[in-house]
């Protein structure tokens, strides 16, 4: 059985993520390469680069490491 970890919100005012980004989001703060991601969601690349800056600036963070960051405080009691 694989666990997955799940993560609050940490956008709770703003601009939300869609089902999508969130998905997307997640694959990026496992590690995976926007051509990884692409091949599982079966989706072009470039759609996924797009959907990752997209990310970025709704999450107000300019990089991965400022996502997972944001994630893992918003985690945080």
């Amino acid at each position: 059985m694989m666990m997955v970890a799940t993560f609050k919100d940490p956008m709770p005012i703003g601009p939300r993520l869609t089902e999508k980004q969130i998905e997307i989001r997640d694959l990026v703060a496992r590690g995976l390469t926007a051509k990884e991601i692409a091949v599982r969601l079966g989706i072009s690349h470039r759609t996924v680069e797009w959907h990752r800056e997209e990310i970025y600036k709704r999450m107000g963070v300019g990089n991965a490491i400022e996502m997972i960051r944001k994630m893992l405080d918003a985690d945080r009691p």
